[in-house]
């Protein structure tokens, strides 16, 4: 199971300025195009996120969804003008010729894709922009994001309303895992916006492992620590391959409808303190494409036995001094400029909070929040998870080179 969850909070400093997303929105557009671009720099910003939250809790179990995060921020980014926008532009990874237009059409056709069909069934995201009651949407950001805005009212009065409102929003799109986000403590009097968003998937193994051969084993924190955990078992054959350029043992479990799977990628056995840690530095946009292409790769079928361990993890991140780490610029400070969506008074975002849980067992997964190789065979045919690893579950309806890192997180400690 996988939750995500992210809120961020706003209050109101004062400005004026009217305009909506760029100065010629009736002019036509990229389409395709710029779908296929956005998709490669969400993969972008993805593999950038884990690494900084990685690289800042070495030691810690990790589950973030870095689409959930990205779809927010791109939120942002609509509503975003001047310096501000130009700052998100870059963060983002956003192509220098596509405009806020461009990236608004591939948004829609990113979440038509997402409420449609076999997808809708496996994963569930959702944004909300909860807007005060005081302030006033510019027209056109009405019309554009529609499903998006929501207006309550944050004062006194209506705390709890809204509050109860944000909250049963929540419930709803993660299936009543993540409950109680907000509280009428956490949010300041003069709020006017927090922009939220959730994501939800419940994935069935295509092979599932069968409960009666889940065994006690070792699992090994590092040199000088082990524990003992459930470790699941099933011999079938799946994707399993060693790459030299990760430096890694890797196989892929896949899903029913084998578009989505979960990646489990084991770093080469070391005496390090941070194996997995390790791992992720390594990796690069370059290198997580090569291995999602392998994932896909028929010389790659293995009859393989895997030995993996039940996990849970659930976990809630302050994201604002992360993101100000790699170089998201003044969204969170008196200077930004978010006056897209209002015109004026301006909005500035205060934080940014993100909560994500996972469930990893015999049937399956549910979750809520969200260059050429030298790699080879490996002879043996097992795969033994029984130390730190990284694990990536990727959609990859679309062409394989755009695969969308719906989560990702790292499993170093089953007793934290």
């Amino acid at each position: 199971m996988m939750l995500l969850l992210l809120v961020v909070l706003a209050y109101t400093v004062s400005s004026t300025q009217s305009q909506c997303l760029t100065a010629q929105d009736d002019r036509y557009n990229k389409g395709q195009t710029a779908h296929q671009e956005l998709m490669r720099s969400q993969l972008d910003f993805s593999l950038s996120l884990f690494k900084a939250v990685g690289s800042q809790q070495p030691s810690d179990n990790i589950f973030i969804s870095p689409l959930s995060i990205y779809n927010a921020l791109l939120l942002a980014y609509f509503a975003s003008r001047g310096h501000t926008e130009e700052s998100l532009h870059k963060f983002l990874f956003l192509p220098a010729s596509q405009d806020k237009l461009d990236m608004l059409l591939s948004y829609r056709v990113q979440r038509l894709l997402t409420a449609s069909g076999a997808y809708k069934s496996q994963v569930n995201t959702a944004n909300r922009l909860f807007v005060s009651v005081e302030q006033t949407i510019l027209d056109c950001m009405t019309e554009y994001f529609n499903d998006e805005i929501e207006m309550v009212d944050f004062s006194g009065r209506g705390l709890a309303r809204a509050v109860d409102r944000i909250n049963s929003w929540v419930a709803q799109k993660t299936n009543n895992n993540i409950q109680n986000m907000v509280s009428a403590d956490g949010i300041n009097p003069g709020t006017q916006l927090i922009l939220a968003n959730a994501a939800y998937f419940k994935g069935t193994w295509k092979t599932q492992f069968d409960e009666r051969d889940t065994r006690s084993g070792s699992f090994f924190v590092n040199k000088d620590k082990s524990v003992m955990v459930p470790m699941m078992y099933q011999q079938e054959t799946f994707k399993h391959w060693r790459s030299d350029e990760a430096g890694a043992e890797i196989v892929d479990l896949p899903y029913k409808g084998n578009n989505i799977s979960l990646l489990l990628l084991l770093p080469d056995p070391s005496r390090e303190m941070y194996p997995a840690a390790s791992l992720l530095k390594r990796l690069n946009s370059t290198t997580v494409r090569n291995i999602i292409r392998e994932s896909v790769d028929p010389r790659n079928d293995d009859k393989v036995e895997i030995r993996i361990p039940k996990f849970n993890v659930e976990r809630t991140l302050e994201l604002t001094a992360i993101l100000e780490s790699m170089g998201i610029g003044d969204l969170f400070r008196s200077t930004s400029d978010l006056t897209g969506l209002t015109g004026g008074p301006r909005i500035r975002l205060n934080s940014a909070i993100h909560k994500a849980k996972i469930q990893v067992d015999e049937k399956g997964t549910e979750a809520a929040a969200a260059t050429a190789l030298t790699d080879t065979r490996i002879p043996g045919s097992s795969f033994l998870c029984d130390r730190p690893f990284i694990y990536l579950l990727l959609d990859k309806t679309s062409d394989i080179d755009r695969a969308t890192l719906l989560f990702a997180g790292i499993y170093n400690d089953p007793t934290k």
